[in-house]
C-alpha cells in the first residue's frame, strides 16, 4: 500500500476538535506521518511530526503556511490536508485511484477542490512555489488557498501538468454539506461543520458540541449546523445547545441575527421549543 503524509495547521486555543481529527487520521492504514503545525503538541504523538508555530487567526496566514512551510516536509508522493471539521470517516473507503491526481477534494458547487479535507501531490506543492503563486499577507481580505488552486490558478497549473480529480471521484473522496456534492454513506471523508450530524452519533456530538460552538463565529455556518441537527432528529442535542450553551457568544450572535432578519423563522422556533427560559 502506498504511504501518504498528512498535514493539519491549527492554533485554536480549544484543542479538543483538532485532537479528535488527528486521532481519526491516525486510523489510516497507509499513513506515514502527520505534520502538526500548532502552538501546542497534540494529545497523542504516534506518527506525529510537531512543528511549533505562533498562534494565527486568519485564512491568509493559514494559506501562507500551507504554501511555504509544508512542501519541504513532504517525503511521500501525496499528503492529506485536514482540519478540525474535515477528516476521514471510513478508512476502508480509501482508494489508490485518488493517487492518480494531484488534487482531490469534495465538490464545491461547480468545481472540485474543497481544501479543508483534500489530498494533494508533493508535485503540486512544489509547482505552486515554482509558478510564484502566493498569499499576500499585506492584503487583509481573505485569499482562500483552495480557491486559488482550484479556480483562479487552475488553468495555469493544468498548463504545467497538474491534474485535478474528476467530479465523480471527488464525490467518493469527500462530502461537504455546504456544497452540492452527492451524499454517500461510505464516503472516505468529509468537510464542514453541518456535516457532523450526518455522520456522527448524537451522543458523540453532545460530548463535542461545546468545542464545536466555540469555533463557529460565522452565523451562517452555525445556522447550517443547527438546521442539520434538526434534520437528523437530534432533539437531545438541540436541548443541550439551547439550554447549556444558549449564552455562548456565538449562539448569542446567531440569535441576534435571527431576531433581526427572520424573527418568525425556524431558528427562533427552535429556540422557543428547546430553551427552558427566555433569552
Amino acid at each position: 500500500m502506498v504511504k501518504i503524509s498528512a498535514v493539519i495547521i491549527d492554533t485554536y486555543p480549544d484543542k479538543k476538535m483538532s485532537n479528535t481529527a488527528i486521532k481519526m487520521v491516525q486510523r489510516l492504514g497507509n499513513l506515514e506521518t502527520i505534520h502538526v503545525f500548532s502552538d501546542e503538541k497534540p494529545d497523542t504523538l504516534e506518527k506525529i511530526n510537531f512543528i511549533k508555530i505562533d498562534p494565527f487567526s486568519t485564512a491568509n496566514e493559514y494559506g501562507h503556511i500551507l504554501f511555504t512551510q509544508v512542501p519541504s516536509l513532504i517525503k511521500t508522493s501525496h499528503f492529506l490536508v485536514f482540519q478540525w471539521d474535515g477528516f476521514p470517516l471510513n478508512p476502508m473507503s480509501w482508494s489508490d485511484e485518488f493517487l492518480k491526481y494531484d488534487y482531490i477534494g469534495a465538490p464545491k458547487g461547480s468545481w472540485v477542490g474543497n481544501g479543508g479535507f483534500s489530498l494533494r501531490s508533493a508535485r503540486l506543492a512544489h509547482k505552486i512555489n515554482e509558478l510564484g503563486i502566493k498569499i499576500n499577507l499585506e492584503n487583509p481580505y481573505d485569499q482562500l488557498e483552495d480557491q486559488y488552486i482550484c479556480t483562479h490558478y487552475r488553468p495555469l497549473l493544468e498548463q504545467n501538468g497538474i491534474q485535478f480529480a474528476p467530479y465523480a471521484l471527488a464525490n467518493d473522496f469527500a462530502y461537504d454539506a455546504g456544497s452540492h456534492g452527492q451524499f454517500k454513506s461510505n464516503v472516505f471523508g468529509f468537510h464542514y461543520p453541518a456535516t457532523f450530524p450526518i455522520f456522527l452519533q448524537e451522543s458523540q456530538l453532545i460530548e463535542l458540541i461545546g468545542s464545536i460552538l466555540a469555533r463557529m463565529s460565522s452565523p451562517p455556518a452555525l445556522r447550517d449546523l443547527i438546521h442539520s441537527i434538526r434534520n437528523q432528529g437530534m432533539e437531545y442535542l438541540l436541548r443541550e445547545i439551547y439550554t447549556t450553551h444558549i449564552q455562548h457568544p456565538n449562539m448569542v450572535k446567531l440569535n441576534l441575527v435571527a431576531e433581526a432578519h427572520d424573527p418568525f423563522g425556524s431558528l427562533i422556533q427552535l429556540r422557543e421549543k428547546y430553551s427552558q427560559k427566555k433569552i
